[in-house]
């Protein structure tokens, strides 16, 4: 009858639903939000998605908590910032009030800063290869502050070790000041926290800040210009 076939095409999703759960959670770290996004983009039923999410969650499968102390524990491990591994927990949809404890003992990375300007400035620094090394700092987490602090203490080993300093061309001090204005196409960050306090359009944000942005770093660049143009006393 249409209701025996309805019946069993219910239970055949359902299963297809729970098989592809736990194939997704064997093979990564999920969060519960994230289980149930990827199982509806694989093209499972919503509703059966989220009581395969469920199931998972009753054989103790699931646990934000842990997912989250596991995301962080991986960045920290690859030596990536604080803000790469907040980047890390929005992107696996874990709850904001996981966020807390999971980050609280994040550690200084400094070291590892220094350890990888050590290994991309080894063969001399040169503008490009600063460049490179600071811009790919910053898509690792680090704020340019830390940068900063790690090319100071950097640049005190070498002294120690009987090597001169270096100095920052005009190149260079341009490359950093349009860091420090930051021009922020998606501000992630934000949007989080306009999504976890319920906003209506959390990336509404997103077109004001680029406006504000762009016009920090326009200031921040002719500032530079000018200041190539001062003679050095």
């Amino acid at each position: 009858t249409d209701e025996q076939m309805d019946a069993l095409r219910t239970a055949a999703g359902q299963m297809s639903a729970k098989m592809r759960a736990v194939r997704i959670v064997s093979a990564s770290s999920v969060s519960k939000r994230d289980l149930e996004y990827r199982l509806v983009q694989k093209g499972e039923d919503p509703k059966q998605a989220k009581q395969a999410v469920e199931w998972m969650s009753d054989l103790n499968l699931l646990d934000d908590a842990k997912t989250a102390e596991q995301i962080v524990y991986r960045c920290i491990h690859k030596g990536y910032g604080l803000a790469r591994a907040k980047q890390a927990l929005y992107e696996k949809r874990i709850p904001k009030e996981y966020w807390a404890n999971a980050l609280e003992d994040y550690p200084d990375q400094t070291d590892k800063i220094i350890e990888f300007l050590h290994a991309r400035l080894k063969n001399g620094r040169d503008e490009r290869e600063v460049r490179r090394a600071t811009d790919a700092l910053l898509r690792r987490g680090h704020s340019y502050q830390e940068i900063r602090k790690a090319m100071e203490e950097l640049r005190n080993l070498e002294k120690e070790r009987g090597n001169p300093p270096s100095f920052a061309s005009d190149e260079m001090c341009t490359f950093l000041i349009i860091n420090i204005s930051s021009l922020q196409l998606i501000p992630i960050n934000m949007i989080a926290y306009r999504s976890q306090y319920g906003s209506a359009n959390p990336a509404a944000v997103i077109a004001p800040a680029l406006v504000a942005t762009f016009f920090s770093t326009l200031v921040a660049v002719v500032y530079c210009k000018v200041k190539e143009r001062m003679p050095v006393k």
